[in-house]
């Protein structure tokens, strides 16, 4: 017979769990058989851009990730901005493991250039601490998203999606919105990092 204290002990761990897997619910989850990734957007939530982080191994046509590694995604909370909630999210549907959300005093900043006439780079980026992340969307003919983070300004990640759309990364339907009114939660800024 378990004593009062062992119990509620056990009953308080019992709960937790029941309210870490009902949060984790309204994750999307993935099935085995399924090839689209799995977004770490909320329900209520639209997806700018998520993408698997782990190898990405050089195939005839182009590069395709081994789905061995984390998703990123970056959420809004709505479609077209301005944008009241901007979120990024690493780890797995059933395990977060870095949440940052954007607020007035911690932004997130957008930013775009070309890298050739046909090509170009749309950025999500933001500040943790001495740490700086960037989501690079590739735009124009490239394809693929590469998550880099530095560390003051050593880069210590640097890992590409792969190129495959559908399978490696999901743009949309949210989008980076250069021309959108910007507000404390996001800005236009050039990154410090040289790109």
């Amino acid at each position: 017979m378990l004593s009062k204290n062992t119990f509620l002990c056990a009953l308080r761990f019992v709960i937790a769990c029941s309210t870490l897997l009902v949060s984790n619910q309204s994750l999307a989850k993935q099935d085995p058989q399924d090839t689209t990734i799995p977004s770490l957007c909320l329900k209520d939530e639209s997806n700018l851009a998520t993408a698997w982080m782990g190898n990405a191994i050089s195939t005839e046509s182009g590069y395709k990730n081994k789905k061995d590694g984390k998703i990123v995604s970056i959420c809004t909370d709505v479609e077209q901005a301005p944008y009241q909630k901007v979120v990024y999210r690493y780890g797995l549907p059933q395990r977060i493991e870095l949440e940052m959300i954007a607020s007035d005093t911690a932004p997130f900043y957008f930013f775009n250039h070309s890298t050739s006439p046909h090509t170009g780079e749309d950025m999500v980026f933001f500040n943790n601490a001495n740490y700086t992340y960037y989501l690079v969307i590739a735009a124009g003919q490239a394809n693929g998203v590469t998550l880099r983070i530095y560390h003051g300004k050593k880069l210590i990640f640097n890992r590409f999606s792969g190129n495959r759309d559908g399978e490696d990364f999901v743009l949309g339907p949210a989008e980076v919105d250069l021309k959108a009114r910007q507000s404390k939660r996001y800005q236009i800024k050039k990154p410090a990092h040289a790109f």
